[in-house]
Protein backbone atom coordinates (compact mmCIF):
# COMPACT_ATOMS: atom_id res chain seq x y z
CA UNK A 1 0.00 0.00 0.00
CA UNK A 2 1.48 3.27 -1.37
CA UNK A 3 0.86 6.41 1.39
CA UNK A 4 0.19 9.82 -0.41
CA UNK A 5 3.21 12.16 1.27
CA UNK A 6 1.19 15.17 3.08
CA UNK A 7 2.20 18.75 3.16
CA UNK A 8 4.65 19.70 5.15
CA UNK A 9 5.70 23.14 6.20
CA UNK A 10 8.62 23.00 4.47
CA UNK A 11 7.25 21.24 1.51
CA UNK A 12 6.58 23.60 -1.46
CA UNK A 13 2.88 24.66 -2.28
CA UNK A 14 1.67 25.79 -5.77
CA UNK A 15 -0.32 28.87 -5.83
CA UNK A 16 -1.00 31.47 -8.54
CA UNK A 17 -2.82 35.04 -8.15
CA UNK A 18 -6.10 35.40 -9.98
CA UNK A 19 -8.76 37.80 -10.05
CA UNK A 20 -6.21 39.34 -7.19
CA UNK A 21 -6.83 36.67 -4.93
CA UNK A 22 -4.02 34.13 -3.80
CA UNK A 23 -5.10 30.54 -5.12
CA UNK A 24 -4.20 27.17 -4.87
CA UNK A 25 -3.34 26.25 -8.23
CA UNK A 26 -6.04 23.33 -8.31
CA UNK A 27 -8.66 25.97 -7.69
CA UNK A 28 -11.54 25.98 -10.71
CA UNK A 29 -11.30 29.06 -12.54
CA UNK A 30 -13.25 32.06 -11.08
CA UNK A 31 -16.51 33.06 -13.19
CA UNK A 32 -17.09 35.38 -15.60
CA UNK A 33 -19.00 38.02 -13.64
CA UNK A 34 -16.03 38.41 -11.62
CA UNK A 35 -15.02 42.54 -11.94
CA UNK A 36 -12.13 42.81 -13.77
CA UNK A 37 -9.99 46.22 -13.58
CA UNK A 38 -11.66 47.30 -17.18
CA UNK A 39 -15.03 47.66 -15.78
CA UNK A 40 -14.82 48.82 -12.45
CA UNK A 41 -15.69 52.36 -12.76
CA UNK A 42 -12.50 55.02 -11.82
CA UNK A 43 -13.12 58.21 -9.92
CA UNK A 44 -12.54 61.16 -12.31
CA UNK A 45 -8.85 62.75 -13.34
CA UNK A 46 -8.15 66.52 -12.09
CA UNK A 47 -7.45 66.71 -15.74
CA UNK A 48 -10.69 65.58 -16.72
CA UNK A 49 -12.27 67.60 -14.19
CA UNK A 50 -10.21 70.27 -15.18
CA UNK A 51 -10.96 70.72 -19.04
CA UNK A 52 -14.92 70.04 -17.66
CA UNK A 53 -14.12 73.05 -15.87
CA UNK A 54 -12.71 74.99 -18.42
CA UNK A 55 -15.36 74.44 -20.77
CA UNK A 56 -18.06 75.54 -18.24
CA UNK A 57 -16.13 78.66 -17.87
CA UNK A 58 -15.75 79.46 -21.33
CA UNK A 59 -19.20 78.61 -22.05
CA UNK A 60 -20.27 80.93 -19.30
CA UNK A 61 -18.37 83.96 -20.88
CA UNK A 62 -15.08 83.55 -18.88
CA UNK A 63 -16.21 85.32 -16.41
CA UNK A 64 -13.73 87.09 -13.32
CA UNK A 65 -12.96 85.22 -10.35
CA UNK A 66 -11.70 81.88 -9.02
CA UNK A 67 -13.71 79.49 -11.35
CA UNK A 68 -14.52 77.77 -7.88
CA UNK A 69 -17.93 76.82 -8.46
CA UNK A 70 -16.80 75.50 -12.29
CA UNK A 71 -14.64 73.49 -10.98
CA UNK A 72 -16.72 71.78 -8.61
CA UNK A 73 -20.32 71.74 -10.99
CA UNK A 74 -17.96 69.63 -13.96
CA UNK A 75 -15.97 67.73 -10.45
CA UNK A 76 -20.17 66.80 -9.34
CA UNK A 77 -21.25 65.81 -13.16
CA UNK A 78 -18.23 63.54 -13.41
CA UNK A 79 -19.07 61.94 -10.30
CA UNK A 80 -22.67 61.36 -11.06
CA UNK A 81 -21.59 60.14 -14.79
CA UNK A 82 -24.13 62.17 -16.39
CA UNK A 83 -22.45 64.50 -18.54
CA UNK A 84 -24.27 67.56 -19.75
CA UNK A 85 -27.00 66.00 -17.85
CA UNK A 86 -27.24 69.07 -15.60
CA UNK A 87 -28.40 66.90 -12.47
CA UNK A 88 -25.54 68.68 -10.03
CA UNK A 89 -24.63 71.94 -10.06
CA UNK A 90 -22.53 73.83 -7.63
CA UNK A 91 -23.34 77.42 -6.62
Amino acid sequence: MQRTPKATPNSPQKFRIQGGRLTNRAAPELPATTPTMSSVKRPPTEEEIRQLAYSKWEDAGSPTGDGVSFWLEAENELLAGHLGDGVATAT
